[in-house]
């Protein structure tokens, strides 16, 4: 375990500092934490993008025609496969293989050539010798144990010049 200060979010989307020591996604504690929570993903966010947060991150990004990009925690791909539908080419990936499992399903009955990779975004093997001028993260880096190393892969894979836009 980490020792240091990390955030996570309750159920009302309110974040929360903590002084302990966090959950490692890479052993696994991670990953079943995300698995229960499937079912809320699939029925609060799959299809509309006028909300003011996600058309606020759209808006951020600038036009997404012809750009490269990476979906930092994608899920089940809904926001993968509207950057997707707006020009862009999209690798997205996630620490759920069940999340990504829906991501693939939606990929296979609409093909639209979104790459899902199921890794810990805070490893410094994932999408190794990849770069991207665009990462988006939507409602993921409170959720991940490791922000550092999270922080770290965005940085190793933007392109100089490239955008980075959260939520």
């Amino acid at each position: 375990k980490q020792p240091g200060v990390w955030m996570t979010s309750d159920s009302r989307h309110r974040c929360r500092t903590q002084l302990e020591s966090p959950p490692i996604a890479s052993h696994g504690t991670g990953e079943a934490r995300y698995e229960a929570i499937v079912d809320f993903y699939e029925e609060n966010f799959s299809g509309d993008f006028a909300d003011p947060t996600t058309t606020s991150l759209f808006d951020l990004a600038g036009s997404l025609l012809d750009r490269r990009g990476f979906d930092l925690g994608c899920g089940h791909g809904h926001l993968a496969r509207e950057m997707t539908r707006r020009g862009a080419k999209v690798v997205g990936v996630d620490l759920s293989g069940t999340l990504l499992e829906l991501a693939r399903s939606a990929e296979e009955r609409e093909p639209l050539g979104i790459r899902h990779v199921q890794a810990d975004v805070a490893s410094e093997a994932t999408l190794a010798g990849e770069t991207f001028d665009l990462v988006v993260a939507n409602f993921t880096l409170t959720d991940i144990d490791d922000l550092v190393g999270s922080v770290a892969t965005i940085a190793r894979l933007l392109e100089p010049g490239g955008v980075f836009v959260m939520s």
